[in-house]
C-alpha cells in the first residue's frame, strides 16, 4: 500500500462539500411559480412596457411628420435667403423685373407721366407721397403720387 496523502479511497469531506453545494445551489434557485393544481402559471405579457414602446413610437411619428414639413420649406427657401454671397436673393426668383431708373425725377401735380408697366414701380413721380397707412381713398389716385 503506497504511502502518502495520494489516496484514491472514498473521502468523508467530499460528500459534506457536495451536499453543501447542492444546498446552497438550491437556496438561490427559485421554484417556478405554480398555477391552480400544479400546472405552471402563463408568462405575463409586459403590458407597461409595450405600451410605454408604443407611446414613444407614435410620439417620434408625430413629431416627424410635423417638423418634416418645416425643415422641406426651410431648405426650399435656402436659395431666396440674404447672405454674402447672395447679395440680392430676388435675383433667383422668376419674373422679377430689375430696372435702373435715374434718381430725383419728380414732377409736379399738373404733369402726368406715361408709365410702360402697369402698375408702375419707377420713374418720374410726384414729390409727394399718397399716404398709405390705412387710409382708404373715395376717388382713385394720381399713379405719380404712388410709385
Amino acid at each position: 500500500m503506497p504511502s502518502g496523502s495520494d489516496s484514491r479511497g472514498p473521502n468523508k469531506n467530499s460528500g459534506a462539500k457536495s451536499a453543501k453545494a447542492i444546498k446552497a445551489a438550491n437556496k438561490n434557485s427559485r421554484p417556478a411559480k405554480k398555477g391552480k393544481g400544479g400546472v405552471p402559471a402563463p408568462r405575463q405579457i409586459p403590458w407597461l412596457s409595450i405600451g410605454a414602446g408604443v407611446a414613444v413610437l407614435a410620439l417620434i411619428a408625430v413629431l416627424g411628420i410635423n417638423l418634416w414639413p418645416k425643415v422641406e420649406e426651410r431648405q426650399a427657401l435656402e436659395p431666396y435667403k440674404y447672405s454674402s454671397e447672395n447679395k440680392d436673393p430676388s435675383d433667383k426668383i422668376d419674373g422679377v423685373l430689375k430696372i435702373e431708373y435715374p434718381a430725383g425725377q419728380h414732377v409736379d401735380s399738373t404733369q402726368r407721366v406715361a408709365y410702360d408697366q402697369t402698375p408702375p414701380f419707377g420713374g418720374p413721380h410726384d414729390a409727394t407721397w399718397a399716404n398709405c397707412t390705412g387710409t382708404v381713398y373715395a376717388d382713385p389716385i394720381r399713379t405719380e403720387n404712388a410709385v
